[in-house]
């Protein structure tokens, strides 16, 4: 949300750098609220439950520069892991090669998965570096709001007949977790 922006921590230089962002980021912003009422319709539950059931969606950027790496067999990367929001953005170079998805169906218990009582889940991902080119990334996290309850849908309880997940308060999900 806007009024936990804090643009002080923002880079001033280059002078239009903050504009931009800014720009982008309600862009895009834009653009997960379209996608979670897509994804809600295809759950054939209301175009605004899962924004609703975020109570406010929280959106996070990240701007991640990788640089390359002359012997990458010696470098972890970002090790294997799934994202635990509603949604992630990604914005890479055209090519790049560095992020790396498993293929294997592995369930979690992460919000998408939750709310859509395992219909949606989080895929697990690593990036490995890169030995000739540096990788930048953007990745923006569609998160739920702090104090959100996260639950399965009722309809979807009804029409999967068992609850294949467990609620949790939002904040208790990033308790433990290593990033």
């Amino acid at each position: 949300p806007h009024s936990l922006r804090d643009y002080d921590y923002w880079p001033s230089n280059p002078s239009a750098f903050r504009e931009i962002v800014y720009n982008y980021s309600e862009e895009t912003f834009k653009l997960v609220k379209r996608l979670l009422g897509a994804f809600s319709i295809n759950l054939d539950l209301p175009q605004t439950y899962l924004e609703k059931s975020t109570m406010e969606p929280y959106q996070n950027m990240l701007i991640n520069y990788y640089p390359p790496c002359p012997q990458p067999e010696l470098t972890a990367g970002f090790y294997a892991h799934s994202n635990i929001g509603m949604a992630t953005l990604l914005l890479q170079e055209t090519g790049s090669k560095a992020l790396q998805v498993r293929k294997n169906d592995k369930s979690t218990d992460y919000i998408k998965h939750i709310i859509t009582n395992g219909r949606y889940k989080s895929v697990e991902h690593r990036v490995v570096v890169e030995k000739e080119k540096p990788r930048i990334s953007i990745p923006i996290f569609c998160d739920a709001a702090p104090k959100a309850i996260i639950k399965p849908a009722p309809e979807l309880l009804q029409k999967n007949m068992e609850d294949k997940t467990t609620e949790v308060e939002k904040n208790d999900r990033k308790q433990g977790q290593i990033f």
